[in-house]
């Protein structure tokens, strides 16, 4: 169990004891004020719901507000880039981007009333809040006072050693138990060195660039600024910062080696290191990276030959983050087919999970070639369904404005009711659902009329607008966006580590063989029975929680999945 000091009189107490003494606490007291200037203070326990080791104890005076909650959270645990968030009270939802939601007062909930609380929809924190008795306290001219706080967490170094100091943003995701480093570590350290950090003491910690508490830095870890100096002076002498900013002959050099082993086989530790190297150099490595992808459309026009190694895949993946329409509309050959997706990119492009966000990052600043894709005759329907909900991530991402996608999708609509094409309309309907059924009411109503939506499509759909009569537009919008499944793509390397590592998911067909030719066309495998057998998908992999394609309306887990 975690221990925290009592920030009046400075004693430390379990986790479990320190409530206690804050309501008895002598040095609390009202500071040498009399009895008339005591106040009955909120007493607040904040304990973040994954890891309740990180924990805050708070003063709030009398008025306090949920926008005064909000800002002491993000003060001492969470703002890194201004994410939106939400107060969860009495089953009553209250967003930051709602006017006036976060006026509301704490004392109007009855003080037994657990509130949860949700910063950022994406890569989300969450924190249980609960009310204790209330206590008389002096006012110090701050809405929300900061009674106690867990000391900093002790984590080991992937040494051995007692305890670390800083860690990797990256292989906190990627492989954990390396991810934290203590001094003596450091100079042995193989990843990019711009993710290191400082160990903060935060639930926040290693989230997007949080970086550290901005109201209470007496609460972190001791030492917090010389290891910051430590990191710099690594950094500066690594590959990174001579590719970034050095010697150009000496950049050159490190280009050509991390570019030839992209093209090596097999996959093995070194891509993905290099993978993560190029990341945080993109614009470094861009221009080659998109000439290599460019010389893969064009050898496979001309002669239909599978890739014999995987640095198109890593290519295509790495420059997700470089909004490109233009490169979006030379690839559409490679995305428009089921079988060409599986001759150039293997698996790695079937999974929707992957396809959809990439090719939301790669038409981020011209959704409009998206609505093209969809329109053409040439691409397939789960394929046409992918763009459609990468298009709802733009819209949900605010890269998109409700004026261009519902009109859009009426079209849609319009075209599956004069081609009588179901499952056209079920995607229309399932989309209708995600981003509000209202906007698209009348469109699906046609669609049903003419016998295109099935009656468990309809049910799904009469739920959920039933849902919404308690819920404005940006409510749902803001709970679809919390749930994560449209999405950016954002980590590229660790993407490229899991689709490439897993063995029962190659990312392209096997190198030339002894007797084969490199790169010859794709063809059966023989008739032979191999000791273990690989199974190739003949359709695409749908995500468990992803719509169904059949077009019900409801999840793949719920619908066709349960089979």
């Amino acid at each position: 169990m975690s221990s925290g000091a009592c920030r009046f009189c400075g004693k430390t107490f379990k986790k479990g004891g320190i409530a206690r003494h804050i309501a008895s606490c002598t040095a609390r007291g009202d500071h040498g004020k009399g009895e008339s200037t005591l106040e009955a203070f909120h007493r607040l326990v904040v304990t973040d719901e994954e890891e309740p080791d990180y924990w805050l104890h708070l003063l709030a005076v009398p008025e306090a507000t949920l926008g005064d909650l909000d800002r002491t959270l993000r003060g001492i645990w969470l703002e890194c880039c201004g994410h939106q968030s939400m107060f969860h009270v009495a089953r009553e939802p209250f967003f930051s981007q709602s006017e006036g939601h976060f006026d509301t007062r704490m004392d109007r909930f009855p003080r037994e009333a657990v509130i949860r609380y949700l910063y950022d929809f994406a890569f989300s924190t969450k924190l249980s809040i609960r009310r204790l008795e209330p206590v008389r306290h002096a006012r110090t001219g701050e809405p929300i006072i900061l009674a106690a706080r867990n000391d900093p967490p002790l984590i080991e170094c992937g040494c051995g050693a007692p305890e670390a100091t800083l860690f990797s943003r990256s292989l906190l995701y990627e492989s954990f138990d390396e991810a934290f480093l203590c001094p003596r570590c450091l100079p042995e350290f193989e990843g990019d060195p711009a993710t290191l950090a400082p160990l903060t003491n935060s639930p926040r910690m290693g989230v997007r660039q949080y970086h550290r508490s901005e109201l209470d830095r007496e609460g972190d870890y001791p030492g917090f600024d010389e290891t910051e100096s430590m990191i710099r002076a690594f950094y500066l002498q690594s590959d990174t910062a001579r590719v970034r900013s050095g010697d150009p002959a000496e950049r050159e050099e490190i280009v050509q080696r991390e570019m030839r082993v992209l093209g090596s086989v097999p996959v093995g530790a070194d891509h993905f290191r290099t993978a993560r190297f190029i990341s945080s150099s993109l614009y470094v490595f861009a221009p080659l990276l998109r000439q290599l992808l460019l010389d893969t459309v064009d050898r496979w026009e001309r002669t239909r030959q599978t890739p014999r190694d995987y640095a198109h895949v890593f290519a295509l993946l790495l420059l997700a983050p470089v909004p490109d329409g233009e490169l979006f509309v030379k690839l559409v050959p490679l995305f428009s087919r089921f079988e060409v997706i599986r001759a150039v990119w293997g698996d790695a492009l079937q999974e929707p999970r992957v396809r959809e966000p990439l090719w939301a990052s790669l038409c981020l600043e011209s959704p409009e070639l998206l609505q093209e894709f969809v329109l053409q005759e040439s691409t397939a329907a789960y394929l046409r369904y992918g763009a459609v909900n990468s298009l709802v991530t733009l819209y949900l991402e605010g890269h998109l404005e409700r004026e261009s996608l519902v009109p859009f999708l009426e079209e849609l609509a319009a075209r599956a009711v004069a081609k009588k094409n179901a499952d056209l309309a079920g995607m229309v309907a399932a989309v209708g659902c995600t981003i509000y059924p209202e906007d698209l009411i009348r469109p699906i109503q046609r669609m049903h009329r003419a016998g295109l939506l099935d009656a468990s499509g309809i049910d799904y759909l009469d739920n959920v607008r039933e849902l919404l009569r308690r819920r404005t537009r940006e409510e749902h919008l803001a709970e679809t966006r919390s749930i994560g499944f449209f999405t950016l793509l954002r980590n590229a390397p660790a993407v490229l580590e899991e689709i490439l590592s897993d063995p029962a998911m190659p990312a392209v067909r096997a190198p030339a063989a002894d007797g084969q030719v490199a790169g010859a066309p794709v063809t059966d495998a023989p008739a032979v029975s191999p000791p273990t057998q690989t199974i190739v998908r003949d359709t695409p992999k749908v995500g468990r929680n992803a719509p169904c394609p059949c077009g019900s309306g409801r999840k793949y887990k719920h619908c066709c999945g349960k089979v």
